[in-house]
């Protein structure tokens, strides 16, 4: 029972901002989203952010350090 009462509010906030974006694009493109949307969009942009820095950093580092090795000697 739990579980169908957040898939259900899980949905509704979902359609509410499927509609304020369909409303942003259409009718408001020259206005910003309202400030709580708008911080609640950068948090969750720099929490994404994060995690794909601490997911791909050491592994970009590595290839990088290979690449220089195996290019140096020639």
């Amino acid at each position: 029972m739990a579980n169908r009462g957040n898939v259900h509010q899980l949905l509704k906030s979902k359609e509410e901002i499927e509609y304020l974006v369909t409303l942003h694009t259409h009718r408001y493109a020259n206005m910003p989203l309202p400030k709580q949307l708008e911080k609640k969009f950068w948090c969750l942009n720099l929490d994404r952010t994060r995690q794909n820095i601490s997911k791909f950093l050491a592994s970009g580092v590595l290839t990088y350090l290979i690449f220089i090795l195996l290019a140096l000697p020639t």
